[in-house]
């Protein structure tokens, strides 16, 4: 064998040599990158199923205009949960602050029962006034002065009585709508940050970016309401 052959046969070993080593990098180089994207893929898939548990427990707002015939006359923000319209208790509990909840309840209770105690002394006035202005006295009848004398005696107690009544009524009627007005003590930002952190809260829990409060309202107005399906919290602000 010449020289010649001998290096041209090393020089084919060595190449051969240097390609295989090439080979086995581009494969442990193409094994590395699949194993990164099936492992970017798993970690995606996991916060995808993070987010839609999230999206399901978290609260937005959902704009509300109401007005009249002759147009918009408000705009108002309603809480929603998984597509569903939270009453103002559901609200409460949904953010843990069951003291306002009960605080909420309680009034409610109170105001009905005002209201009731309210239409229980109107028609007791009514009673009572009709009961007053009954007159049985004969004219042509012997003794119709004194019955008269008498009757008048007590138709004055009885309208006293009937006025009385009535003025209670009214007076705890305006207590029973106090307690109706007055029933949610959430002012201002408190709903928009209770939900904030509410939301904040769940982030954390499904290892989720905690996402920054939202920016504060300079006015809030919160009020429940009632329209065709039924009844909710709504949150009237600007920024």
């Amino acid at each position: 064998m010449t020289k010649l052959s001998m290096l041209a046969i090393a020089t084919l070993v060595s190449f051969t040599g240097r390609a295989a080593a090439e080979d086995a990098a581009d494969d442990k180089t193409a094994a590395a990158v699949k194993a990164a994207l099936a492992e970017d893929r798993k970690e995606r898939d996991a916060r995808a199923e993070a987010e839609a548990r999230y999206k399901k427990e978290a609260i937005v707002f959902t704009d509300v205009y109401f007005g009249n015939e002759s147009g918009v006359r408000g705009r108002a923000l309603v809480p929603y949960r998984n597509g569903r319209k939270l009453e103002v208790v559901d609200f409460y509990d949904a953010v843990g602050r069951s003291d306002l909840s009960a605080t909420y309840r309680r009034r409610t209770t109170y105001a009905w029962i005002s209201l009731g105690t309210a239409v229980a002394l109107e028609a007791a006035s009514l009673v009572v006034m009709t009961k007053a202005l009954e007159d049985d006295c004969e004219a042509l009848e012997p003794g119709f002065d004194a019955c008269f004398a008498a009757a008048e005696k007590r138709q004055a107690k009885g309208l006293k009585l009937s006025l009385g009544l009535a003025g209670g009524g009214i007076a705890v009627m305006f207590v029973g709508i106090a307690f109706l007005r007055y029933r949610i003590s959430t002012s201002e930002n408190d709903v928009h940050d209770m939900a904030d952190h509410h939301n904040a809260k769940l982030r954390q829990k499904h290892g989720l970016p905690t996402a920054g409060l939202r920016p504060r309202l300079q006015q809030v107005a919160l009020t429940p309401y009632v329209d065709t399906d039924g009844g909710g919290l709504a949150i009237g602000g600007r920024f």
